[in-house]
């Protein structure tokens, strides 16, 4: 599986986490990839499970919608879940791999509406946030793997 990150490479950066419960934190090293938008700058971390990638939002004019391209497994379709997550699913209709549910919080700890879409290859994230938010606000897409796959961000 595969996931393109939006914006431009940059220095390498992990987000300000105030006001994200750590146990939704799954990384311990140092980000694989940072990209930034002119609004918000997106780190990439490898995972025992997949990659976690975190959406750092600074402001309320910042864009509501992330666009991640990405590449399902080989021979598998993607398919959006009740509960919000996107599933991998193969020919056998197996899960080889997915998308966990979204989240997003602002610097308060409060807990925003978050959302995904997919079409055509894209998985977009949306994110609800007004100018009584506290920024930063972190939003998170989390790659789960089946062992035997691995995720690869650009």
């Amino acid at each position: 599986m595969s996931l393109t990150l939006p914006g431009k490479p940059s220095e390498l950066t992990t987000p300000d986490l105030v006001g994200v419960p750590k146990s939704l934190i799954e990384h311990v090293t140092e980000p694989a990839l940072t990209t930034e938008t002119k609004e918000a700058s997106i780190s990439s971390f490898e995972t025992p499970n997949g990659s976690q990638t975190l959406i750092s939002i600074e402001s309320a004019e910042a864009s509501h919608t992330y666009k991640f391209p990405f590449e399902a497994p080989s021979g598998s379709v993607s398919q959006l879940e009740e509960d919000g997550s996107v599933s991998f699913i193969n020919d056998e209709g197996e899960y080889v791999g997915g998308i966990t549910k979204p989240w997003a919080y602002d610097a308060n700890g409060q807990q925003l509406e978050t959302s995904f879409s997919l079409s055509n290859g894209v998985l977009t994230q949306t994110v609800e946030f007004d100018e009584s938010t506290a920024f930063p606000v972190v939003a998170d897409p989390n790659t789960v793997n089946r062992p035997g796959f691995c995720a690869v961000f650009y």
